[in-house]
């Protein structure tokens, strides 16, 4: 059994984390990942969960990335992770929902336009390796 909590959304190359999973796990293991996909700034994060979307990739990059920053994957970035790096069974289930009024409302990056990508705020990813 792997288990992290709370680790994954600050590691920039998920796919390649995955992949070493696999090569290192027994075959029928599982994994069981919960993932806080928010900003993680205290004071924002009641207000605007998401406030880390609302940057273009250059201007997060180039002046918001520090080591250990939210890598701003969402849950389906995650699950399409997993399944290239040969986990079965992929499911992902929602803790913590976004207000619709917000998701309405708020004004993300481009590539973060899709509001059915950003429901998911807090989100538990399970997946096993086939025996």
């Amino acid at each position: 059994l792997i288990v992290s909590n709370a680790t994954l959304e600050h590691i920039e190359a998920i796919p390649e984390v995955f992949r070493s999973l696999r090569r290192l796990a027994s075959p029928g293991a599982r994994m069981v990942h919960h993932i806080d996909g928010q900003t993680h700034m205290r004071w924002i994060k009641d207000i605007d969960p998401l406030n880390i979307l609302r940057y273009s990739k250059f201007t997060y990059d180039n002046l918001l990335m520090f080591p250990g920053a939210p890598n701003r994957l969402r849950a389906d970035d995650y699950l399409a992770a997993a399944r290239s790096a040969g986990w079965s069974s992929v499911k992902v289930r929602g803790d913590v929902t976004a207000d619709p009024r917000y998701l309405a409302d708020a004004r993300f990056a481009k590539e973060y336009r899709r509001i059915e990508r950003l429901r998911l705020l807090t989100f538990t990813l399970v997946a096993e390796l086939a025996a």
